[in-house]
């Protein structure tokens, strides 16, 4: 306990309201220079123990660069966009995932029966979230998690949910998406075995100086065959030559569960050209559309 009576229980509390995690009001809290020792060491031993996980169940033990980037304390966003991560946790969120946490339980997610046949899909690094939120609400029959691990976009995409269930309309995002702050494999990991219909990815990083690190890898796609349907599907979309060339030479290894098909009509799954896509576009890159099946009879 710190001389300011605040424990470290009290700031656990305060750093994993449901979900939508690691943050409230920081720099309120950070009131004296003893509760700013006490959250440091906290968010030290947090970051130690997350890079321990990732290392044994996730993707990889995860660079200085790669926390700073993505996981840092930096990546806040506005007052707005962290009060509504707290505030529409229970709405919106998936808790957060620990080591040592159960399979998601997709109904108690969306408060309503999720059986085999539902359509549930996973949309890996949503961005601004304009594509998963299109998909959405083109699909009201589909259930949708979205996972990203950059906060402010975590954020806006809450936000923009609130603002639009707020008004008088006949569909409302809360009745079939649902939002995870963190890692997207981690997500997928703890999914139910054969419970996923499709995993999405749009214009993911191609780290291209170092391709240890990008998402596609011989364990996450061991991953998804876990946890997608029997001829349950992969989709990528991806301006970047070298990330295209390595996600189909990973693939290619595993061509004994995995069938290459044409892709479903972009208005399925891609009803949008989203900001990333536009600005490949404006800068000459050239976007390719893949998809993969998995072996009905695995």
């Amino acid at each position: 306990m710190s001389q300011s009576g605040v424990t470290k229980d009290d700031m656990t509390e305060q750093f994993n309201i449901m979900g939508c995690f690691h943050d409230i009001e920081s720099e309120d809290f950070c009131s004296t220079n003893e509760n700013c020792v006490e959250m440091d060491n906290f968010n030290k031993a947090k970051e130690r123990s997350d890079r321990k996980e990732e290392a044994k169940y996730g993707s990889g033990k995860k660079p200085k660069w790669w926390l700073r980037q993505y996981a840092g304390g930096n990546n806040r966003g506005t007052k707005a966009q962290r009060r509504a991560r707290t505030r529409l946790a229970t709405t919106y969120c998936v808790p957060e995932i620990r080591h040592g946490s159960g399979q998601l339980n997709v109904s108690d997610l969306f408060r309503r029966s999720i059986n085999k046949e539902d359509d549930v899909w996973v949309e890996i690094g949503f961005g601004d979230g304009q594509v998963l939120r299109q998909n959405a609400m083109n699909h009201p029959d589909r259930v949708f998690i979205g996972a990203d691990l950059h906060l402010p976009g975590v954020g806006k995409v809450l936000l923009d949910m609130e603002k639009h269930d707020n008004r008088d309309c006949d569909y409302k995002y809360e009745s079939n998406l649902r939002i995870y702050a963190g890692d997207g494999i981690k997500l997928v990991r703890h999914c139910p075995d054969k419970s996923l219909s499709c995993i999405l990815m749009t214009f993911p990083d191609p780290m291209i100086n170092d391709s240890k690190w990008r998402i596609v890898q011989d364990k996450t796609l061991k991953i998804f065959e876990q946890k997608l349907k029997d001829c349950g599907m992969f989709v990528l979309a991806t301006d970047a030559i070298e990330f295209a060339a390595w996600t189909l030479q990973i693939f290619e290894k595993h061509s004994s569960n995995w069938k290459k098909i044409e892709p479903p009509h972009r208005n399925e799954w891609l009803p949008i050209k989203s900001k990333y896509e536009l600005k490949g576009e404006a800068e000459g890159r050239v976007s390719t559309f893949n998809c993969w099946k998995l072996d009905c009879n695995l």
